[in-house]
């Protein structure tokens, strides 16, 4: 893990998957709905991947339309798009661990604590229930409130707008290194983790 000094920052920035909470699509395509391994991680990608899941993350499709837009481009795998489509709300789960470590940098740092995450309204709602309970937060700006994703600058840029943040003194933790990237181009510090155990590696040193 890259060593980024944090000194001066006041602000710890997160995005909500894969970082505050896991995801565990394979499970549910494989166990859950008995796919073959290739066949779910092709159901996987064409979600995931898609242009139709970006609108959908930027508050521009209801469900019934991200629906409708799956069945004329993937017709041949429709049938299971539409079932994951359908239960998506019960692939989040829960990161206890990690959520009290980000409480304990509130409180014993005096960190201030914001989400920045790419989600829709539906699956938000559903996926960061946990979290949103456990953690105290300061603040959250969800790509389907601003109709932006990351790693477009713009929509960094409207967190800072919204909490009166300055770039400098924020910290910005995401599985996605594009969008670590975008960040540091703003003028955020970022960090670049893919697993929870490297975010609470990450975390807990904090605390030292």
């Amino acid at each position: 893990m890259k060593t980024v000094d944090i000194t001066g920052v006041k602000n710890l920035v997160f995005d909500m998957g894969n970082i505050l909470i896991g995801f565990r699509w394979k499970d549910m395509l494989e166990i859950d709905r008995g796919l073959e391994p290739e066949r779910a991680r092709a159901v996987a990608r064409a979600v995931f991947r898609s242009k139709l899941w970006e609108e959908y993350d930027m508050g521009d499709l209801t469900p019934d339309e991200l629906k409708e837009g799956f069945g004329r481009t993937e017709p041949g795998l429709y049938e299971d798009i539409e079932w994951f489509l359908d239960n998506a709300g019960q692939m989040g789960v829960d990161r206890p661990g990690t959520w009290e470590l980000v409480n304990r940098l509130k409180r014993e740092k005096g960190y201030r604590l914001y989400v920045l995450s790419n989600y829709s309204e539906r699956l938000y709602a559903l996926h960061a229930a946990g979290a949103e309970k456990a953690i105290d937060f300061d603040g959250r700006l969800v790509s389907y409130e601003v109709h932006l994703v990351k790693p477009d600058p713009a929509i960094y840029l409207a967190l800072l707008d919204k909490y009166g943040l300055k770039a400098e003194e924020c910290v910005f933790i995401d599985d996605v290194s594009a969008n670590t990237e975008a960040a540091a181009g703003v003028g955020m510090k970022s960090f670049n983790v893919k697993t929870e155990e490297a975010v609470n590696e990450l975390l807990s040193g904090w605390l030292k």
